[in-house]
Order: structure tokens, then sequence, then C-alpha cells
């Protein structure tokens, strides 16, 4: 659930960032509307366990290059027209709101969490147990190029509900991973936890010296302070270390529990229930605030360097003064779910509509209190003062609201899954299909790149040998099957020369007696094929060694060489009585006869010619000379 400029690996990095993802998220003399920019969503609610009371089908959203990636509780992607079956995980163009097609990795069940790496790759974290059908547990690394697993990453996570809710890279370079689960491991090894590590996110290794203990329920949110030595954790837990702590706590750097729940101000939840300390997310501001998002219907904004004093909290509700819908019944609003952190804002999302209370003080669960303004599922504001940005204000409907949010650097665009029906002004409202992106008022920024298209093979390689030819290439296994073609001679047309399934990387064939080039391609399972892949001879082709010319008759002369490396064909080139140098032909071997005339003099070269067509410098072959009907070397 967390956007790729999250990854903060130093305090210049993190002002740099600010400012150029501001730029884009809040243009200037315009403010983001609540048009809908793309038709594609999510439908049909997924098996997942953790989650099967609620509603909603989108947990998270990430962008990453040209991509949306989306993951939660559903089964399939649609558009309202058509629909492909991609359950719980899939990819957006960030663009255009175009569905993915070929990016179809099998995952088997929930993604509750994504996040961009530096080094490229993509963190997923859900209740899934497989992905493309290898047994790897809720948390993944993946190729976002791809979709298939990230070499050499074999950080896993296990045992009880064995669930990853949230991953964040903050601001000392590691990797923090929170959920439900008892044991983590890297390569085989594995160690005893309580759903919260912190690794290094490009080895996987696991910083041993810091695994505090949380019982009693899941971890939903974690976040690092930007002014003290302490990392923030938001949930459903009871205890941190053994010491009461429900829902949320501070702990320090040698893994002790450095600030308990009793900081939050009590707004009166009702007694008789048992998710009052339910703290669904956290996160820290460079201005030493803390941003704490949960039951009942509370944001509340902390000071941490004040004895985590009450700075705002935030209130949602239906005021029956207001609202004469109010269900079921006085100060009737929604919990806030997700905090995210996008260039100059804070957003908020939440199963909340109508009524919105902002106030210094604590508001209490019976008699708001406070400025008023109107909130539907999400809502901004300025992470300096911890005020509300009222000019931010889309129409949204849903019953389950908005639990991923993540913003576009390259447009400006802010894009919310969750369990969102509808979108719009009232009155002129579309099917939202779980899935929004919105833009400012003068509409998205450009279209940057064209849409991505399926991955293409990493590398081909062609290598000659006694005639026959064999053909190897590498890349993803998502595709299911891999075209082969030939070209004879350069520049003309390619022919198909066969199309093995995913699993075969290589092909060998013979080699016609023509200068050949090969290049392949993948095939997707709903139809596309990637550009194609020129393949090489592994470098630059070698000329030959040595090479000989030899009348055979009065017409007639055979030349042969030895082999340079890297050759996937020959061409010869010969003279004829000092004029200019021409192609006498093309051997997939080591030797070409051809056509002469009477009386003439030719002198012959060879070249090696390299997979992709590259020619090697010439081997001389020597002269021969006919006449009247007789022939002889010379």
């Amino acid at each position: 659930m967390r956007a790729i400029w999250r990854v903060a690996l130093s305090a210049a990095l993190m002002a740099t960032l600010m400012v150029a993802v501001g730029a884009g998220s809040s243009p200037v003399g315009a403010e983001i509307d609540s048009n809908n920019e793309t038709f594609w969503g999510l439908a049909n609610k997924g098996d997942a366990i953790n989650v099967a009371d609620s509603q909603s089908l989108g947990w998270a959203v990430e962008i990453a290059g040209n991509t949306a990636f989306v993951g939660g509780n559903f089964k399939t992607v649609t558009n309202g027209s058509s629909s492909a079956n991609q359950g719980y995980f899939a990819a957006f163009d960030a663009d255009t709101g175009q569905w993915q097609s070929w990016f179809r990795p099998n995952v088997s069940s929930a993604v509750f969490s994504i996040l961009a790496a530096p080094d490229g790759g993509l963190f997923v974290g859900g209740e899934f147990a497989t992905w493309n059908g290898v047994n790897t547990g809720p948390l993944v690394k993946i190729d976002p190029n791809t979709g298939d697993l990230w070499p050499g990453w074999n950080t896993r996570v296990s045992g009880t509900r064995s669930t990853v809710r949230d991953l964040k890279i903050e601001s000392d370079g590691r990797l923090y991973i929170v959920g439900d689960f008892s044991r983590a491991s890297v390569n085989g090894n594995e160690i005893v936890t309580s759903g919260v590590i912190r690794a290094n996110p490009s080895t996987g290794a696991i910083d041993t010296s810091w695994i505090p203990t949380v019982t009693g329920g899941d971890v939903w949110g974690v976040a690092r302070s930007q002014t003290l030595n302490r990392v923030y954790l938001s949930g459903q837990f009871t205890f941190v270390n053994g010491s009461s702590s429900r829902g949320f706590a501070g702990i320090s750097d040698s893994g002790a529990l450095a600030v308990n729940a009793t900081v939050l101000p009590d707004n009166g939840c009702a007694a008789n229930l048992n998710s009052c300390h339910w703290q669904f997310d956290v996160e820290a501001t460079e201005f030493g605030t803390v941003w704490i998002a949960g039951v009942e219907h509370a944001l509340r904004v902390l000071d941490e360097n004040n004895n985590y004093s009450l700075v705002r909290q935030h209130y949602t509700a239906c005021d029956p003064a207001r609202n004469q819908n109010c269900n079921p019944g006085p100060w009737f609003g929604g919990d806030f779910q997700e905090i995210e952190r996008v260039g100059d804002r804070i957003y908020a999302s939440c199963h909340c509509w109508y009524d919105h209370y902002s106030d210094t003080q604590t508001i209490t669960h019976t008699q708001p209190t406070g400025t008023h303004s109107t909130i539907d599922s999400i809502a901004a504001y300025n992470p300096s003062t911890s005020t509300r940005i009222t000019s931010f204000r889309p129409f949204l409907a849903g019953a389950a609201g908005g639990w991923g949010i993540a913003g576009n650097p390259s447009d400006g665009c802010i894009w919310m899954t969750g369990g969102i029906s509808n979108s719009g002004q009232p009155g002129s409202q579309r099917n939202a299909r779980n899935l929004v992106r919105l833009c400012d008022s003068a509409g998205p920024g450009p279209v940057n790149q064209p849409d991505p298209g399926p991955p293409a093979p990493a590398a081909c390689t062609a290598d000659l040998a006694g005639g026959s030819i064999t053909i190897d290439w590498s890349g993803g296994n998502l595709h299911t099957k891999t075209i082969i073609e030939r070209q004879i001679s350069s520049g003309g047309n390619w022919f198909w020369r066969g199309a093995p399934n995913t699993g075969t990387t290589s092909f060998s064939e013979s080699v016609p007696n023509d200068s050949t080039r090969y290049r392949v391609a993948f095939r997707y399972s709903a139809g596309q094929t990637s550009s194609p892949v020129l393949c090489t001879s592994g470098g630059p082709a070698v000329a030959p060694t040595s090479c000989t010319a030899v009348a055979t008759s009065a017409v007639g002369a055979s030349i042969s060489w030895n082999g340079g490396s890297n050759a996937s064909s020959y061409i010869v080139y010969r003279s004829a009585n000092g004029g200019g140098r021409a192609q006498a032909g093309s051997a997939g071997g080591n030797s070409l006869t051809t056509s002469v005339a009477p009386g003439g003099r030719y002198v012959f070269d060879v070249v090696a010619v390299s997979g992709d067509g590259t020619q090697s410098a010439p081997t001389t072959c020597g002269a021969i000379r006919t006449a009247g009907g007789s022939a002889s070397g010379s």
C-alpha cells in the first residue's frame, strides 16, 4: 500500500523527492477533481480468509515505472464490457488506466501491500501461499517487468495466519515487514518472530538484533520517525514485549517498547466494541508529527517531541442536522483506514461519507466539535499544519471506502482502490469498479510513454557448428510460447521456424546454404506477442583464419576456409578481371562452390557474419585464372 516515492534513503533525498513529487501532485492553479480517468477496475470477491468479512476488493496500489500495480481480494478485472480472470494482482497502464493483459502472474490469494524497491524490484505481501506455482508464503519480491520472482531474493515469512499487511523502506534504508507471522527465514535459515521484522531490501538479510515481540493480533501499519530513533506500529495487537499497548506502539532501535498506546486520547469509543483499539495505519513526518488512523472514526496527529500531545484530531460523522439521510443514527461516520504521503500532501482514506470535523482537542464519539467540512472516502491534509485541504473533494461512493492510495509523479494523478462503487459529481456518476484515478481539473498530464508491451526475451544467441545452428534464449516464464523466425538474406522476409512452449529455451535446425539470421519473440496467453529480439552469436564474428580458392573447371571454382568464432554464416565475395567486388554467394558451413567464366581472373575473399548480421573483416583466399576451357590455380 505504499507509493514508490516513499522510499526515503536519506533526509536530502526525501527533501528532493518531496519537491519533485509535490510539483506533480499539486499543479499551480488547479485542483484534483472527481472525474475518474480509468474505466478498468476490479470485480468478483476472492477467497481471502483474513478479510472475508470485508467488502473491499482492492487493498493496495503502487506506481512503478509506467505501471499501476493493484492488489486485493478480487478474481477478475473489467471495464464493464470486457472481463478477464486475473485474480488478486493486476497491472494497469499508469497514463491511461488500460489493463495490461499480458501481465498474468498466478497468485493464490489476496494481496494487501505493494512496494517498489530501489533496485527495480517490487515487493508484494498478502496472505497468498504460492506465486506462479512456487511455494513462497505471503511475501515475495518480483520483477515488475515480467511478474517473475526476483533472482536471489529468498526471504520468507510463515506461521500463525501467515499474513503480510504492510511494507515500507524507511530513512534507515531498511525494509520493514509487518503482519501476522511467527517465523522468518533467509535461504532456509529460520528465526522466531512475531509479526514484525526489518531486512536489507537488496539481499533480504534480516536484522536479528531487532525482533520486538508483538502479540494479540495483526500489525497493520509501520512508519519510522523522521526526528527520533523510533519505529511506530499500528494494528489490532494488544501486547508489545509483554506490556499492554493496544493498537499503537513506538519501538526503539534496541527493540524496546518506547511509547505505548496510552498516548492516544480516548474519544469515547463504545465500551462494548472489542475493536476500539484497532489502528489501521501510521505515518510520521519531518515535522515531528505522528499520524494514526483507525477506530472509531479518528485520524489523530500527535507531537512526538512534546510527549505525544495531541496536535489535531480529524473525525468523520453524519450530522442529522446537516443531512437527512443519516443512518443508522446520529454521528454515524466511518473509520479512517489508510494514510499516504504524496509530495506536499497527506492523503487519508476511510469508509466515511457526509461530515468531517477537525479540532485541536479530542473529538468525542458522541458530540463532534471543531471545523466542519464534507468527505467522501478520501481527504487531503497539509503535513506541516495538519489541517485539511478542503479544495480536494472528490465525490465517491461505496460500502468499504478506500484502502490503498498512490500518486503518480509523472502526471500528478492520485490512484485509490478499495470498495468504491461510483465516482463523479452527483447526478453524473459512473461505475468506479473499485479503482479510481483522480487527476487535476485541467486533465491528466501527457502520456509520457506508449502502453508498455509484453516483455521480450532478455537475450538470444545463435551458435553454428557442423552445418547446424542452435538458438538459445532467456527471459521470463509468463509467456506461453516462443516464436522463432529466420531471415534468409539481409532485408528479406522473416519466416516462422517454430513455437516451443514455455520451459524450452533452445532450438536447433540445419542451416541452409545462405546468409541466415534468427530472431525470437514471446507469445502470451491473451494473444499478444512481444517485440522480437535478434539473435547474436555471443560477440562480433571473427574473420576466417585461412582461406583457399581452387579452380575446378573452366567454369567452376571451390572456396574453402577455416571458420572464425561467433559466426552464424559466411559471405564469399569476388572481383573479376580487376573490377569491383561483388557477392559470389553465402554459406552456413566452411565451403562454397561457385561458377566462373572461361578466360577470366578472379580474386576471392570471405567474411564471417554474426547472428545479428554484423560482418567481420575479409580474409583473402587468393586468385584463380581460367582460359580456353582449361583451368588452373594461380
